[in-house]
């Protein structure tokens, strides 16, 4: 049998590696039922929550994330007294229920891991935060690559059914490369966490591989998030690093392009694809500035106090259901739009001031001196900017970046430590 020590990282390991296939419903829908359950049993009997170390990070996560999300999940449950409606019954029965279980695991999870990562040797923790970036390397990069590889050269190749049209994309015989992502923007984020990851312990390659990934995906969202983190990162650097950073990119740049002559022009024809560039436009010219708009829009109805603590977790499925087709959507796919209706004025002020809080654990770190703090920063907006075109605030991936974050701080401490012996 394995040692008890021993079960808790196998678990982290199994999460974070598996991780992303929260986004590929439309092939492993039920996996993460089962994979879910399984790392909260192992942690449970591993020994992770004897004498559980109650750090000032693991407080902050649960008081600002999960905490407001609690509340507002019992202000829900509080209006089934009062809201006769059989669509109000059936969200309570299904999707609140669903989303409260999820939320009770998830928690098990980061207070398991965050132990684990505490308790560990520095050189198991690395391997563990490698863990989630190889893990979206196999499971999504390697089908990304082989999509990349049949649409410039022609091999055969699975037919992956997902939601990869693009208007423009598909009238030039091309299609978005989404792997078994179920779209783009469920791709992204997930790209954007592995290449941060890989970029912090130094492998440029999977990192390379990965951004070629994005290029191809297509997602608008992930180039202008791309872009920020670039500009962001140079307002850290050192001039030695900036430079070095500066050629590095030139290259890249010239690489990409002597084998992708006509990405310019793809580029400037996606640029002009897109309706909010554009002169004249109204929030309901798009669909998804249209689920802003209409998500803002039922909370100006909400009664004060679900105004202020929010509607309840999924709360958007009922408000769909229930609205005799005027809700076209069951979410705004904008984190801070959805976490406003359903946890509330306080659930979205307690999550900026936790990304603060967070942030301001990185930044305390000497930043120019150490281009592997600046990745834990650029990683800390990352998840600010991933949550303006991703939303589902209870999934695996929160989690991930949760104890990701959390052992970017154990390592980067450790550092300090040995410095100053």
């Amino acid at each position: 049998m394995l040692p008890k020590c021993r079960l808790g990282e196998y678990a982290i390991f199994i999460f974070l590696f598996t991780s992303c296939l929260s986004v590929c419903t439309l092939y492993f829908r039920n996996i993460g039922y089962l994979i879910l359950p399984i790392c909260c049993l192992l942690l449970l009997c591993s020994g992770s929550f004897r004498n559980i170390i109650l750090t000032s990070y693991l407080k902050n996560i649960f008081c600002l994330f999960y905490l407001p999300m609690i509340v507002a999940c019992l202000w829900a449950l509080v209006k089934l007294g009062f809201v006769n409606n059989v669509f109000y019954y059936e969200y309570v029965s299904t999707s609140l229920i669903s989303r409260m279980i999820h939320i009770g695991l998830f928690i098990i999870i980061l207070c398991g891991a965050i132990q684990v990562c505490l308790r560990c040797s520095t050189a198991i923790l690395r391997r563990l935060l490698l863990s989630y970036a190889w893990g979206i390397f196999i499971l999504l990069g390697l089908m990304g690559l082989w999509q990349i590889l049949h649409q410039t050269t022609g091999i055969w190749c699975p037919e992956i059914e997902t939601r990869s049209d693009l208007y423009f994309a598909s009238s030039l015989g091309v299609s978005r490369i989404t792997s078994f992502a179920d779209e783009p923007s469920y791709l992204a984020p997930y790209l954007i966490d592995a290449m941060l990851v890989f970029l912090y312990f130094k492998k440029f390659i999977p990192c390379i591989l990965l951004g070629l990934l994005l290029g191809f995906s297509l997602s608008f969202a992930g180039y202008v998030e791309v872009i920020i983190l670039i500009v962001a990162g140079l307002f850290f650097l050192n001039v030695k690093y900036l430079i070095r950073l500066a050629v590095f990119g030139l290259l890249v740049v010239c690489v990409v392009l002597s084998f992708f002559p006509d990405l310019m022009d793809f580029f400037r024809i996606l640029l002009d694809s897109r309706k909010e560039l554009q002169s004249g436009f109204s929030m309901e010219d798009t669909s998804r500035t249209y689920m802003l708009l209409q998500v803002i829009s039922e909370f100006g109805n909400s009664d004060k106090v679900s105004m202020l603590i929010g509607n309840g977790p999924s709360s958007l499925n009922y408000l769909y259901n229930s609205s005799g087709g005027k809700m076209q959507f069951v979410t705004s796919n904008n984190f801070y739009v959805d976490i406003l209706y359903e946890g509330g004025i306080i659930g979205l002020s307690c999550y900026l001031l936790m990304l603060y809080i967070v942030y301001k654990y990185m930044s305390a770190f000497h930043i120019s001196k150490n281009p592997q703090i600046l990745i834990a920063v650029l990683f800390v907006l990352h998840l600010a900017i991933s949550s303006t075109y991703r939303a589902d605030y209870s999934s695996e991936r929160y989690v991930s970046i949760f104890i990701v974050l959390c052992g970017f701080i154990r390592l980067h401490n450790s550092v300090q430590q040995k410095s100053s012996l």
